[in-house]
This record gives structure tokens, sequence and C-alpha cells, in this order.
């Protein structure tokens, strides 16, 4: 092994001086000589280095004279941009061009190309004749490309073939004279989008995707409907360091209504310091049906509001200040003449610290709202408040004081009947909320039981507000979420009057295994009442139940006996009419073979509020590793009618995916009948573009 390593260093310092395109070849084999022509031979394991790339041969021959490699037998080429595997190979050394037969051609993407011979350009071009294509992984390919010549191009991203022909699963599809696949982000049509329904007809539509730059695109859709026309969709989406933009517009002349209609959305944030930002969320539609009519799934039937929100935010690290307006449109209404806006609303927060942990916050909100029929004008709202945590028995015990006052002020109000009435509030309000935790843990630590209760203390002092001007305030029910919320108005136009104790126990049990260090929750239970010593309403129209000492039980329970399975149960409960109020309850199933099944059934009872009963459940079957059932359903129980039912086959492969669903959404619209339709997706990893 010394004398080897001595003869190829020599061998390089004598080629150099006479041979300078050699410069940088670097040869290890097993055997080595040097015939009087200049050829050189090395046989057994050849491994070559230049230019940044490796190339690894049985046996090669290397022509010092004319600068010329040839290698044969299990050739093997790899550089950052293609690894390439070949029978033979004829390679210049002065460059990297060179003529190879019976290549496996791997690109940096992991896209795989044989063919019969293939012309090495440089590093990033190609041709090749009589090939298969294919982006698949190597034991699933699905389908693949047969051309009898291509041009690859990494510089410009792009594969074009002549007398191409598409096979899937080893069957042809289409024939064409031309194709050309991209290999990177290109602009380009995609695959169509195809299906049915009773309120669109027959439809066909055919993105064609447009990258533009390459911090910006676009997708722009025709979708030609047999029932409604042609509509056009297009979808801007821009990113920076700065921010970014995604705006998505959908307008047609529809053939039904005879009316232009049309959807604009957008997102957009720019940053124009670290402290600073601007914002656009936009959500408009030109008609109440449009979402029913047009959107892809069952959003028209679950969707009130749209809100459109533009401002100017700053953050900072004890506050934060925002500026902005909201346009709201109230889809269940003819007009928005009735609806609220918001025009404009400047909200603002600060926290000062004062002594050890304790804060003083001032929040701060003024705003204009506005609406064509309806009240009308200003509010202000100035909240100075304290905090003072504290923590005792090593933070067993978790205590946090709070006390403030809310002054309120409207202003320009105008009812109908005059412009000059003004209104002002002063509310004081303190709290005391403690949790104790209580645990203990099994002697083998795999155990853990814990209970904490929770306390607290609601004070305040509200005046009546029956019939005051109320902008964006509404009552909520009481909940294991509001329970320890104190005031449960939401909005700022009305605040309870309150001297309420409220109590909550949780209570929950978890196991941890020998062979894993997660814990795992086997049950979670809380429960939780109020006890008001004032009984006293401030406003008569929102607060419509009746008075009593103790409020409703509220109460959770979460069941998890095994990994993949829970069960969760909720309701609220008045002991003194003996009835829930009200109830839901719900089953989680997911299988490690990929089942999965979700139902969940809610009621309201009529003596409580609007009577309301549903059951939703959507399930999930593994069929095969691959392929998948699935349906989904939502049935009103208390009018006996299904809102929404799906059902179809999903087949996912690592290559390909295939998509059926048939459909049924009862949402009226404007036919004023159900939706029943299909949908239909097949999709080709890799295939992103077709011509162009």
């Amino acid at each position: 092994m010394p004398k080897y390593i001595v003869f190829i260093s020599c061998l390089t310092v004598f080629l150099m001086p006479c041979y300078g395109a050699a410069k940088g070849i670097d040869i290890v084999a097993d055997s080595m000589v040097r015939d009087e022509y200049g050829m050189v031979t090395a046989v057994g394991d050849v491994e070559i280095k230049r230019h940044g790339e490796t190339l690894k041969s049985d046996k090669i021959y290397y022509d010092l004279k004319h600068q010329r490699i040839e290698a044969m037998g299990h050739v093997d080429i790899l550089s950052p941009q293609a690894h390439i595997q070949a029978e033979s190979a004829i390679l210049h050394t002065d460059d990297k061009t060179g003529e190879l037969k019976q290549v496996i051609l791997t690109l940096e993407r992991g896209e795989r190309l044989q063919a019969d011979s293939l012309t090495r350009l440089s590093d990033m071009r190609f041709n090749a004749d009589n090939i298969s294509f294919t982006t698949c992984p190597l034991d699933a390919e699905a389908w693949r490309l047969y051309a009898d010549h291509v041009e690859i191009d990494q510089h410009e991203g792009a594969l074009i073939a002549t007398g191409a022909r598409f096979d899937i699963a080893g069957v042809p599809v289409f024939y064409s004279p031309y194709w050309k696949h991209s290999l990177r982000r290109k602009s380009g049509i995609l695959l169509p989008d195809i299906g049915t329904s009773s309120s669109r007809g027959t439809e066909y539509a055919l993105p064609y995707y447009w990258a533009a730059k390459s911090n910006w695109d676009a997708t722009i859709t025709p979708r030609w409907m047999t029932a409604r026309g042609l509509m056009g969709e297009v979808e801007l989406r821009h990113a920076a360091g700065y921010g970014g933009e995604e705006v998505q517009w959908a307008g047609l002349r529809d053939k039904q209504t005879q009316a232009y209609r049309q959807h604009i959305q957008s997102k957009v944030v720019r940053k124009f310091s670290k402290n600073w930002q601007f914002y656009a969320n936009i959500d408009h539609v030109s008609d109440r049906d449009f979402l029913l009519d047009f959107a892809l799934n069952d959003i028209g039937n679950s969707t009130r509001y749209l809100s459109s929100d533009v401002g100017l935010a700053w953050q900072g690290e004890r506050g934060d200040v925002h500026l902005n307006t909201l346009y709201q449109q109230d889809l269940i209404q003819l007009n928005d003449d009735r609806t609220l806006q918001i025009l404009p609303r400047l909200e603002s927060r600060y926290a000062i610290p004062i002594m050890g942990d304790a804060q003083l916050h001032i929040d701060q909100q003024s705003t204009r709202f506005d609406r064509n029929i309806g009240v009308d004008g200003w509010r202000v709202e100035i909240h100075p408040w304290l905090a003072l945590p504290l923590s005792m028995q090593g933070g067993a015990i978790q205590s946090t004081i709070q006390m403030g006052v809310h002054q309120t002020r409207y202003g320009q109000l105008n009812t109908g009947l005059t412009s000059t009435q003004k209104y002002a509030r002063t509310v004081y309000d303190a709290s005391l909320e403690t949790r104790v935790s209580v645990e203990r843990i099994s002697a083998d630590k795999h155990w853990r039981h814990s209970i904490s209760p929770i306390f607290r203390y609601d004070l305040s002092y509200a005046p009546n507000q029956t019939g005051k001007v109320n902008f964006d305030t509404g009552f909520s029910q009481l909940t294991l979420n509001n329970l320890l919320q104190g005031n449960r108005f939401t909005g700022l136009d009305r605040f309870e009057r309150m001297n309420r104790i409220s109590v909550m126990l949780e209570n929950s049990l978890q196991h941890k295994a020998e062979s894993s260090d997660a814990s795992f929750n086997i049950f979670t239970a809380r429960l939780g009442v109020a006890y008001d010593l004032l009984r006293q309403n401030i406003d008569t129209t929102l607060q419509t139940t009746q008075l009593r000492p103790f409020s409703n039980l509220v109460g959770e329970l979460v069941v998890s006996p095994m990994p993949g399975l829970t069960a969760d149960a909720s309701g609220q409960y008045d002991p003194v009419n003996k009835f829930w109020g009200t109830a839901q309850a719900a089953i989680h199933l997911q299988h490690q073979q990929g089942h999965q099944l979700n139902v969940r059934w809610q009621r309201v009872d009529a003596r409580y509020s609007t009577a309301t009963e549903f059951l939703s459940g959507d399930l999930d079957v593994a069929i095969t590793p691959r392929w998948k059932a699935f349906g989904t359903v939502q049935y009103d129980a208390r009018i006996k009618l299904t809102q929404q039912a799906s059902t179809g086959i999903h087949y996912q492969h690592s290559c390909w995916d295939f998509k059926v669903e048939a459909y049924r959404n009862l949402n009226g619209g404007s036919t004023g009948a159900a939706n029943v339709g299909y949908r239909f997706l097949l999709g080709f990893k890799g295939l992103g573009s077709v011509g162009g």
C-alpha cells in the first residue's frame, strides 16, 4: 500500500506540467498503469474526483493527450445537480460533457429518467433518446412518461419531450407529439377539476399556474358550469420579509339569476418596522346566496357573518395599539342597512409594573359605530385596573386580586328621532380568584391523581342599564368557560352588578406506562356553581333567566379508557326545575390502522333558550393502507331533517391521489332547493403543469 500511494503521487506530479487541462483530477484505483502513448488504464473500484463531482467505475481509460475518459461497468457519477448511473460513458475532462449508454438519471428533487443513450451538454443540461420518466418513488411507480427524445434543462427547470406517451399503472392513457414538464416551480396548466351538482350543473375547471417571480405567483381558473355559465377565479400570492399578500376573487354573470355575482377575499400583512404593521383582511360577497351556490363545501350553511377588517397595529413590550375599521355582512338579512359597522375603532392596552409582581393596566377603546337604519354614534371606554398575583405553599396555592373602574361615554347618538342624546356610565369592579392544587403520586410513580378547587369572588357596582344604547353586546348563558370570568356580557355596552361567589372543582387521573415518559389522561372531570348574593339584573331585555341564589350546575366529564378512544359529556342542569338546559355528548375513536369515528350530539331545552337538537358525525374506514372510505352527516333532530351528508372513497398513493365524493347540502341558495352532486379528484405527484 505505501508503494501504491507513492506511485499515484508521482503520476499526478508528472502529468500536471504536461497537461494543464487535467489539473484537479484525482484518480484512485486497485491498479493503474500508463502506456507509452499517454493512456492511463485504471481497474477495480476506480474513483475520479474532478470539478466538484465524483465518478466511479469498474474500469476506465484516461486519454491524457485528448483529455477524454472512457468508463465501463457500473458507471456512477454523483454531483449536487444529479446522480447518473450507466453501463458505459465517454466524458471530456476539460468540461462536463459526454455520451452515456443505458442510463438512469436521478435529478436533485428525485425525478428519475431512464434512457438508452444520454448526451451530457453540461452539468445541468441533457439530451436523451428512448426514455421513460417518472417522479414516483422507486418502489411505487404509478405513472411513467415514455418519449422518443427529451431535452432537460435544470437551469430553466423544464423537461421537453417529443413523441410522448403517458402510462398509468402500465396502461397507456394518451399520446402527445409534445410534452413539457416542470422540474421546479414553473408556469403551466394544472390538472382539471371535474364535478356535477343540481345547483351548478356539470362543471369543468382548468387552472393555469403563473410563476411570475420567485416570491409571487398566481392561479387563474376558468370554471364552466352548465347551469350558471363561465366563472373566473383568480388567486394571487406574494411573500416577502416585510409581510405578504393573498388575494382571491371569483365572479361570473349568472345565467340563472341574470345578475353579476362575485366573492372577494384577501389577507394582507405589511410590517413597517419591528413594532408597526398594516393588515387588511377582506371577505365580501355581492349577494347573500353566493356561498350557498358556489362554495365547494358546506361553508355556506354555517356562515352568517362575513367581516372585512383593515387596520394599523403597534406592538410593544408592555402594550399594543390598534386602529382599524370593520365592515360586516349579515347573510340572513336582505341587506346591510341594519348591520352595525365600525368606522373606525382605536384600541390600546398598556401595563405598568408598580411594585413586585403588581401591575397597573390601562385599557382604552374608542369606536365610531355606523349603520343606515338604527342607533349609531360614538363610544369611548377607559378601563384602568390593578392586578396583584400571589403565591403560597410553594406554588400550591395561586391567587390573583384585580380591581378597576370602567368609564364609558356615548356621544352624538342618532336614534332616528334625535342626534343629540348622550349617555355616561361608571362601573367599579373587583375580584379575587384562588386555585389550590392537591395531587398524589403512586409509589411506583405510574399514577397521578390531582384535585384542584377554584374559588372566585366578584364584586361590582353597575347602574341599571335597561333601555340604554346597545351596539355590540349580548348576554352569555352560564358555561364552564365563563363561570370564572366575572362579567358574562359580551362587548362593552353592559356590565353585570355582582356580589357573587363561584366555585369549580377539577379532578383528573393520569397514568404513565413503564415504557414511556409521556402521561396519559384517564379521565378529567369539572363541576361548577355560582352563588349570587345580590340577584339583581341590570338589563331585563338581555338577562331573561330566572333569578335564584344558586346558579345552574355546569359540568364536564372526559374519559379515555384506552389510547385512541375518548368520550366526553357536558351540560347545564337546573336543580330547581329538574331539567338539563343544555347537554352534549361525543365519542372520538381513532384506531391505529387508520379507522376514525367522531359522533356528537347536542341539545338545548326550550325552557332555557331557543330549542335546538343536532346529531353530527364523520367516519373514516381504512379498507387497506391506501384505500379509505369516508362519510359525514349533520342531522337536525328537532325538525327531523338532514342538513348535510356526504360519502366517498379516497385512494392515497405516494405518487398519486384519487378521491370521489357524493354530497347533499340542504342550503337553499338562489335555487331554493337542496344541492346534490359529486366531486372528483385525480392528482399525480410531479405533474404540476402541462404545456405552456
